[in-house]
């Protein structure tokens, strides 16, 4: 059985969202870990950060794999619920300078953000592509189904 088309964009557009959340992590670097406290080793707390984001970019491949490769519905399940609470998190991140009234200025930070918003809406539309008609039947190894485009 072929693998139907709602299931092969849910795999690039996810990887794709993966990837633009490393690239503005990485671009970002500093202005996260600005505000961390210091310490003789070389600031422990940066560590911690930088081992959490590795953390969930692992969990998050994980996820793509055991949607793409062993089929999970748990897995389709728990990456839709994380998407959701990311989202929700970052519209939390978005309005919290507007409700405070301390809205940065830079607008390369701006720009990144928007990147960031961008690879969010990503993710939530490649977690509703996982329950279309096709993927559904796909999840369920249904041996009649054939049409790679529903």
């Amino acid at each position: 059985m072929q693998t139907p088309a709602p299931i092969m964009w849910f795999s690039w557009l996810w990887i794709g969202s993966t990837v633009t959340s490393i690239v503005v992590v990485v671009a970002t670097w500093d202005d996260l870990v600005k505000d961390l406290p210091k310490d003789e080793v070389g600031g422990a707390a940066t560590y911690g950060v930088a081992f959490a984001y590795a953390v969930s970019v692992g969990v998050s491949l994980l996820l793509w794999w055991l949607v793409m490769r062993r089929r999970s519905s748990t897995a389709r399940t728990i990456a839709t619920v994380l998407s959701v609470i990311g989202a929700i998190l970052v519209v939390v991140a978005v309005a919290e300078p507007y409700l405070s009234g301390s809205i940065d200025p830079d607008t390369r930070a701006l720009g990144w953000r928007v990147l960031e918003n961008v690879a969010v809406v990503v993710g939530l539309v490649a977690n509703a592509l996982l329950f279309a008609p096709g993927a559904q039947r796909w999840f369920t190894r249904d041996p009649e189904f054939s049409d790679v485009f529903s």
